[in-house]
């Protein structure tokens, strides 16, 4: 969890996610779950959004890269622009621009 609140801390202060008035990492509850089928999720609820990542991340470089996967669907969910789709419109247009400003490959965002 705590290495889940520094990931964070330092994606919040790198663009474009400075702009996007995020919560206070103290402000979001974050855990480690057990799946085979998914890296990370996010939940949104406006009292404390909930932020987990699964045993399968294995590396730095995908650590990060699931962290701001989940800071788009936390973004959406903050804005009230969730379209009901996991990776809708709304979802590519914000992954789009994490992907330029951090150099992730958008196919595997």
């Amino acid at each position: 969890r705590e290495m889940m609140a520094s990931c964070y801390e330092l994606l919040s202060k790198m663009q474009p996610f400075n702009k996007w008035n995020l919560p206070h990492e103290s402000n979001i509850h974050f855990s480690h779950i057990r799946a085979n089928s998914f890296y990370g999720d996010c939940l949104y609820d406006k009292h404390k959004p909930r932020i987990r990542t699964t045993t399968r991340i294995k590396t730095l470089p995908m650590f990060l890269e699931t962290m701001a996967h989940e800071l788009v669907h936390l973004k959406q969910g903050m804005s009230g622009k969730d379209d009901g789709s996991e990776h809708g419109p709304e979802f590519r247009k914000l992954a789009k621009k994490v992907c330029r400003e951090l150099g992730f490959v958008y196919k595997k965002f």
